[in-house]
């Protein structure tokens, strides 16, 4: 199934329902982009699979010269090229790896792989004499806005890395709203009842309970009754 038929299905079904439905198929689109990374990201967390990778090759490396927020001057890094799940021990990274050796057989993935790394734990590896990073054993560290430092390669000429990363389902960002949805076909039937039960949820709220900011009542005045009966005895009054 493609994401523009699940996305149609939906908006069919809703409308049979309310026929005054006003739900957008743009909101259809992000009900069905949020529980299709939910349900991706639950199988990937209960299964090994590689059904969700997508590899990148010759993602470029930079080296700025001077230094701003969350860019160090001399540190070498990558951007990620594209958003991932966020996996526990950001396994959303599924390998980065380079071909060290000129006229190297096998695949660059193969080759030199890097390990994952943190922040915090980081200094320790260079106190360990087989665990010190370098361009045989070279680590990757993730912070924000997907950037991507890399550990042990600082004094080789590198331009260049293979990544693969299991990256978030965007349909609108990605172009894929024609495509086959990359999706367990066993789960488009729990989003499709997912979104199908969110939509009725938000068009069964009332109409006047929604706060549209509009002042309803211009001759409304302020209240004038006592919060206090004046047969409240006195120990009981609140204090000014």
């Amino acid at each position: 199934m493609t994401f523009r038929l699940l996305v149609g299905s939906l908006s069919t079904a809703l409308k049979k329902t309310f026929d005054d439905t006003d739900i957008s198929d743009a909101q259809i689109a992000v009900w069905c982009t949020f529980f299709i990374n939910k349900y991706r990201t639950a199988r990937i967390q209960s299964e090994s699979t590689g059904r969700y990778t997508t590899i990148f090759p010759n993602v470029p490396i930079y080296t700025p010269t001077t230094s701003t927020i969350n860019y160090i001057a001399g540190r070498k890094y990558l951007i990620l090229p594209s958003n991932i799940l966020d996996l526990p021990n950001d396994e959303g990274i599924s390998y980065i790896s380079y071909n060290q050796f000129s006229g190297y057989c096998p695949p660059p993935f193969t080759a030199t792989q890097f390990t994952r790394t943190t922040i915090n734990s980081s200094g320790a590896l260079y106190f360990d004499v087989y665990q010190t990073p370098q361009p045989d054993n070279p680590y990757f560290y993730l912070i924000a806005n997907n950037i991507v430092y890399l550990l042990g390669v600082e004094c080789i000429n590198l331009n260049s890395l293979e990544i693969g990363l299991i990256i978030s389902f965007d349909p609108l960002n990605n172009c894929v709203t024609d495509e086959n949805m990359d999706l367990d076909e066993a789960l488009v039937s729990d989003v499709y009842k997912n979104v199908l039960e969110l939509g009725r949820f938000v068009m069964l709220v009332p109409s006047n309970t929604v706060n549209d900011a509009s002042d309803s009542n211009e001759n409304a005045q302020a209240q004038k009754q006592r919060v206090v009966s004046v047969n409240q005895s006195q120990e009981n009054q609140p204090t000014e």
